[in-house]
């Protein structure tokens, strides 16, 4: 377990303690004779040896507060009083540790004086439990000498280092958000004014303007060189013949301009024609096309001229 600084906050104590403070304000506790009565410091109860060690500590550190690090054993039942509580500066970031007379032994069953530190490592108590970081005593004066040695103010460079990672994040969160909004803002300008960016550029060429990157330049050079091809083949027609050759007649059903605009949706497949010809009668452009296509593999595309279907049936352009 390691030490928790950040439950161990002064805010986070003071917060706690004005909770607990207002809590036991709304209620009503009554005592038999003989049941030992809490001992009032600072608005806390505290059991009597608690209320001891605080008053003792304070001899020597005038200055010490008390409060509570948040709920748990020592504070859901304190009937008879707090069994501990954390000490701390007021303008302090963090509390110095907590002390207090509670069972304190990892096993059985012992009430000691003690002081819970960072600054402790008890080698005695295995690492992952909350007694490594703390010393004790049944005699109240070695557990002051602990108190005096191990309730040290954190300095500022270890408030720095338990910070910098909430500072770094921080600074990191406003650098990721400034980001965002940038690309955002780029997204729209270039999603919803591609046409006027691109016009822009056109213009800047026009006038004579040097790109300060030359790989932009060459892609700006290629999409140009590319917008000049698809408007070159958008302008084009795309005419068609089905043809059927047989011995003596071939049939032909005619399509005109098959393909119109970017090619993705406005698509022509319905026949403008059909009719049967003589085969010997074929125009010489169609034959010499026909003869090039019929040495192609099947259902291969060739530019311009067209694609053999089958044996005797072509897809011919026009």
């Amino acid at each position: 377990m390691a030490y928790e600084h950040a439950k161990y906050t002064v805010a986070r104590i003071e917060h706690h303690t004005q909770q607990f403070i207002a809590r036991m304000a709304g209620e009503v506790r009554t005592y038999n004779e003989g049941d030992p009565v809490p001992t009032i410091v600072d608005g806390l109860p505290l059991t009597l040896k608690c209320a001891q060690m605080v008053k003792a500590v304070r001899e020597f550190m005038p200055d010490v507060k008390i409060g509570l690090g948040g709920s748990g054993g020592d504070y859901s039942n304190y009937e008879n009083g707090l069994a501990s509580v954390f000490v701390y500066r007021e303008g302090d970031v963090y509390g110095m540790g907590r002390i207090g007379f509670r069972d304190v032994a990892v096993t059985g069953y012992k009430h000691h004086f003690f002081v819970y530190s960072r600054k402790i490592s008890n080698t005695k108590v295995n690492p992952g439990r909350w007694q490594y970081f703390t010393k004790s005593s049944e005699d109240m004066g070695k557990a002051l000498k602990h108190a005096k040695k191990f309730l040290i103010p954190y300095s500022p460079t270890e408030v720095a280092g338990k910070t910098a990672d909430d500072f770094a994040e921080t600074l990191a969160r406003q650098r990721r958000v400034a980001h965002s909004n940038m690309r955002s803002m780029w997204r729209d300008m270039i999603n919803d004014n591609e046409v006027d960016l691109l016009a822009e550029i056109k213009h800047l060429i026009k006038a004579g303007h040097q790109f300060l990157k030359p790989k932009f330049a060459e892609r700006v050079a290629a999409y140009l060189t590319s917008e000049g091809a698809y408007t070159q083949e958008a302008e084009r027609r795309l005419d068609a013949y089905f043809m059927n050759i047989g011995e003596t007649t071939t049939e032909i059903v005619e399509y005109e301009n098959m393909v119109q605009g970017d090619g993705y949706s406005n698509i022509n497949t319905t026949p403008k024609s059909t009719s049967v010809v003589a085969t010997q009668d074929i125009p010489f452009d169609l034959q010499m096309k026909i003869a090039s296509l019929q040495v192609a593999e099947p259902m291969h595309y060739i530019e311009d001229l067209g694609m053999r279907v089958g044996d005797r049936t072509f897809w011919v352009q026009r």
